[in-house]
């Protein structure tokens, strides 16, 4: 990713209002991933390298998957966020 097109704080506010509904937990891991996936661009569909980013355990990042990827896109053995699949 472009150095000039890094996302700003005000970036992460708004990626903020897609998740605040959720439980801390959720919130938390949410935007661990938004984060990196914004700072790196996409983060591979891998269950292991997402659940350390998310920084959670192999049975919270079971139950809480299919709830965090509805935020993203998943196609081609990687997450983006919506905004960026659309590029």
């Amino acid at each position: 990713m472009d150095t000039n097109s890094k996302p700003t704080a005000l970036g992460m506010t708004a990626q903020f209002e897609r998740v605040k509904h959720l439980a801390a937990d959720q919130i938390g891991a949410a935007m661990l991933l938004t984060s990196a996936c914004l700072n790196d661009g996409s983060l591979p569909d891998d269950d292991k390298a997402l659940r350390r980013v998310a920084r959670l355990t192999a049975y919270k990042w079971g139950e809480l998957r299919a709830s965090l990827q509805s935020f993203f896109i998943v196609r081609d053995g990687v997450w983006k966020l919506p905004e960026a699949a659309k590029a």
